[in-house]
């Protein structure tokens, strides 16, 4: 899915502007509290893209699409309100609606990444862990030696066996170390099902494996599939939907097809916001997250990469809705968020606290 990226000077780490000197983290004593939780990731999603739409330096670029009068027929607006919505029409029209969203840079609301590296580990690790590791420098897939909040959560009695993780990459459970904690995960092509899927989902899993080439990131849309009928058949508490398609097609420069991965994603929000809604057992009690794990690239030729070396790769976002939680909209506040902030925030949503290696304070959501 990305590249095993090791950097060799770590004198460079400012010079991509990643938040290597933090000021006062923007925090508060209370969390709007809900019974369930739901957690989705969207791989190395730009800001830009978020909340701005299309950028048309790159749409019109017939190196990253294969036909441009199609992408701007698709994706384009000269409003940017209505581009975005072009681009994501439930996230502009119902959640930014119903709930927050953080990280529009140009209104002065920063969304930071706090590790030294812009890459994907160490993106989730912070993520989950709330802090950023130096040691973490890699894609590679090793253990993690940090303990998550999700597995803090696994421990509790009201959490026993209602904690769940699926994702399209298949270094997740590395990332959780789901071998020392025993998380419930499905990640990736994997021929196992964990418990997780039915025999059903391995099957159609095999069927895709046979049209196309099997990569360290599984279709996006078998993730959601599994995850949406663990959803309604297995009630869980806390449940990690982690997309990643995005991030290869960018990887790749077909931005055409990483717009389409955006608008699927949109999708996928608007099926599981519906799925909530008709289930009176989650209807009014569960907040939904959303957020990335790196920014990328904010120049029409950078777009393609994220680490240390590249601008745009510590700036991310964030969006949230659910009972108690302020409807704000998108937020104007000139302030700075981290992406650390999330674990102890997860914790506080679910009415609980989160001190395990000291990580960041939640986010202050009212």
């Amino acid at each position: 899915m990305k590249p095993v990226w090791t950097p060799i000077l770590l004198c460079v780490f400012l010079f991509a502007g990643g938040n290597r000197i933090k000021g006062k983290y923007s925090t508060s004593e209370s969390t709007p509290v809900a019974k369930n939780l739901v957690i989705i990731t969207l791989d190395g999603i730009r800001w830009q893209d978020v909340f701005k739409g299309a950028d048309s330096s790159i749409l019109n670029d017939p190196d990253y699409n294969d036909d441009t009068a199609i992408s701007k027929l698709l994706y384009w607006n000269s409003d940017l309100a209505e581009r975005r919505k072009l681009l994501m029409p439930f996230l502009w029209k119902v959640m930014a609606k119903k709930g927050q969203m953080m990280g529009n840079r140009d209104l002065g609301n920063n969304f930071n990444i706090s590790n030294f590296y812009g890459i994907s580990y160490p993106g989730y690790n912070e993520m989950f862990t709330g802090h950023s590791d130096a040691g973490i420098r890699s894609n590679k897939k090793h253990w993690n030696r940090n303990l998550n909040v999700l597995e803090y959560l696994s421990t509790l009695s009201e959490f026993n066996n209602k904690v769940a993780v699926f994702a399209s990459w298949d270094v997740f459970p590395y990332i959780l170390n789901t071998k020392r904690n025993g998380l419930k995960a499905n990640c990736g092509y994997d021929s196992s099902n964990n418990g997780l899927t039915s025999d059903r989902f391995t099957k159609l899993q095999s069927l895709a494996l046979q049209e196309e080439e099997h990569t360290a990131t599984r279709d996006d849309r078998l993730t959601y599939a599994a995850a949406k009928i663990y959803l309604k058949t297995a009630s869980p508490r806390v449940l990690v939907i982690g997309l990643g398609e995005a991030d290869e097609m960018a990887h790749q420069g077909k931005y055409d097809q990483y717009l389409m991965r955006i608008k699927e994603y949109d999708n996928i929000l608007s099926d599981l916001w519906l799925t909530i809604r008709a289930d009176p057992a989650l209807r009014d009690n569960t907040t939904i997250l959303l957020t990335t794990d790196h920014g990328r690239g904010s120049g029409s030729k950078t777009w393609t990469d994220h680490n240390m070396l590249v601008k745009g790769s510590f700036q991310g976002w964030m969006g949230i809705m659910g009972p108690g939680i302020p409807a704000l909209g998108e937020v104007k506040l000139d302030i700075d968020n981290y992406l650390e902030q999330l674990a102890q925030t997860i914790a506080c949503i679910l009415g609980k606290k989160f001190e395990i290696g000291d990580p960041a304070p939640p986010l202050a959501l009212q």
